[in-house]
Formats: structure tokens, C-alpha cells, sequence
């Protein structure tokens, strides 16, 4: 589904599109105890569409979405939003969409991951690139709770959704920090190996070396590399000693305290 929606982001969103995405989430028309329609949208058959939760036996509804047989006209409002050509910002379209969508909420389940497809479709498409390299669907994924409150309190409001825009942005740029965050660690990683190229590591020294890169927890002791690699510790020495003479690792400390850190980090 989310390839479809990144990869193909030139293509216009259709109904029929959505419920392919919809169809593609579900391995069965089954979840839990609850038989669902699948590849289709809702058609309230079981009273109204209700978003709740369950705590110690106690059922809350956060959200009732609008009746199904609302749903063709609202749906095709929805459609023309998206496929227009507007001078919104992508960044804002992407976030009233995915409020858009949810307040709909057109199909029993998978709504909530249809929408974010939606944001990183308009998004492909806005930057006319499926190869992006930080994910909104992710970030929100973090900052879930904060996530449902934000939604709960915008849908339960008044028409403002200035706030959930504003939380929606903020999403987008922690996103982007934290993909910069990863290409800087890539960088650093290519050039520390590029500098080491004609040491040849086994594939434990290797394993250790990256971890070391990525930020080690706690020390490094030829005990840890040992039950790491799932060796002696005789040999996770001889292992270590290989990297120290080599400049790859120094050792510190003596006795029991010692431990091994990288020599140099690529700047």
C-alpha cells in the first residue's frame, strides 16, 4: 500500500484506489472476533461508526463518524481535494487531508493507516520524488498518544484545526531532523570504513566496530564481545588485540575495569 501510494504518486487518488489500499492491510475479513467488510467501504450495517476504547470494562466513544450513506458525496469532495491543483502548501494539504480522511473514517477498519498513505502520497507527490528520505508515518507512530489526543480534541471542537495543523508540521520537522540524524550517522560510518579499508574484520569484529559506531551501552569488555558473538572469551581477546593492533580499538583501564573504545571518529 505505501508503495503504491510513494511510487505512484503521479497517479490520481480514486475511490477505487483507497479500498485496493484497504484490501491490501487485511490478510482475512476478520479482525479478532469481528467479521469486517474488506475492499469496500462502510455501510453502517451495525448501527453507527463509532471510534471508542476499553478500560477496565468500561467502553469510551472518542469519535461518531458521518453516516455511511453520506459517505458517495463527502468521499467525492474528499477525492477532488486531493487530486486538485492548489496553492496550498503541501505540507498543510497533506495535514487537512489526513484529518480529512479520518474524520470520514469511510471503511471499518484501517483508517488510520489509509490516511497516513494519503500525507506521504501528497507528499511524494509534492516533492516529485518517491525516494524521500524521512517517513511522517513513522514519526507519528512515536508520538502516538499524543497523536489521539490531538485528533480527539480537533474532531470534538469546532471547525479550527489550526492546532492539529500546527502538531501535524511539527511531525514533518521532527522527521526531517531525525533523518538528518541518520544520514550524518552514514556518513560518519562510510568514512571511518573507508579509512580502515584494508584491514580485513571478520564478520564479529565487523559487527562490534558498528556498534561501537552507533553508540556502544555501557563498555566494551572481551566478556561482552564474547557472549555477543557467541564465542570464548580467549578468542573475543585475540579478537580485540586484533582491532588494537591494527588502530582500530585502544584499551583502557587494567584488571577487571578494562575495556576497549574506538581509537578515532571520522570528523
Amino acid at each position: 500500500m505505501m508503495l503504491d501510494a510513494t511510487e505512484n504518486f503521479d497517479n490520481p487518488l480514486t475511490c477505487e484506489r483507497l479500498c485496493a489500499w484497504q484490501e491490501k492491510l487485511f490478510t482475512r475479513e476478520y479482525v479478532g472476533f469481528y467479521k469486517i467488510v474488506v475492499g469496500a467501504f462502510r455501510s453502517d450495517r451495525q448501527g453507527p461508526m463509532l471510534v471508542s476504547s476499553q478500560k477496565h470494562g468500561q467502553i469510551k466513544v472518542h469519535y461518531q463518524a458521518p453516516k455511511a450513506s453520506d459517505l458517495p458525496s463527502m468521499l467525492s469532495e474528499f477525492i477532488s481535494f486531493i487530486n486538485s491543483h492548489d496553492n496550498h502548501s503541501p505540507y498543510i494539504k497533506a495535514a487537512i487531508a489526513h484529518l480529512y480522511f479520518l474524520t470520514l473514517h469511510p471503511f471499518e477498519d484501517g483508517n488510520g493507516r489509509i490516511s497516513r498513505a494519503i500525507c506521504e502520497y501528497l507528499l511524494s507527490k509534492a516533492e516529485k520524488s518517491s525516494k524521500r528520505l524521512y517517513s511522517v508515518s513513522a514519526q507519528i507512530q512515536k508520538h502516538k498518544l499524543e497523536y489521539y489526543d490531538i485528533v480527539e480534541k480537533t474532531q470534538k471542537g469546532d471547525l479550527n484545526i489550526t492546532e492539529f495543523v500546527s502538531w501535524f508540521l511539527s511531525m514533518i520537522l521532527n522527521a526531517i531532523e531525525a533523518s538528518l540524524v541518520i544520514v550524518d550517522k552514514a556518513v560518519e560510518k562510510s568514512l571511518f570504513f573507508q579509512k580502515i579499508r584494508e584491514v580485513k574484520l571478520s564478520k564479529d569484529q565487523n559487527k562490534i566496530v558498528n556498534m561501537l559506531l552507533d553508540g556502544f551501552e555501557g563498555k566494551l569488555t572481551s566478556k561482552k564481545f564474547a557472549k555477543i558473538a557467541k564465542t570464548s572469551q580467549d578468542t573475543a581477546t585475540r579478537s580485540l588485540n586484533y582491532l588494537i593492533d591494527h588502530e582500530i580499538l585502544v584499551k583502557e583501564g587494567a584488571g577487571p575495569s578494562t575495556h576497549y573504545l574506538l581509537k578515532f571518529k571520522p570528523q
